[in-house]
């Protein structure tokens, strides 16, 4: 009688950890995912802020340029 609570014992726990296996990669999953949208989100926002200082820089270049060109025209 003993054994064979102990063999309803070990299925018992083989349910439970098979439970909490699929738990922990549910859990993991999960985590992985968050972790790959905040990475892309940061990245994005650090790019599109890189990218409207250097429109702001060019287009700062090219106004400077054209009353430049202005000038020289005024010139001739």
């Amino acid at each position: 009688m003993d054994n064979n609570k102990n063999e309803q014992n070990k299925d018992h726990v083989k349910i439970y950890d098979k439970y909490m296996y699929v738990s922990q990669e549910k859990f993991k999953s999960a985590i992985l995912i968050i972790v790959v949208f905040l990475m892309g989100f940061i990245t994005g926002f650090l790019a599109r802020e890189s990218t409207e200082k250097n429109n702001e820089t060019n287009e700062n270049n090219i106004n400077s340029s054209y009353s430049v060109e202005m000038n020289k025209s005024e010139r001739i």
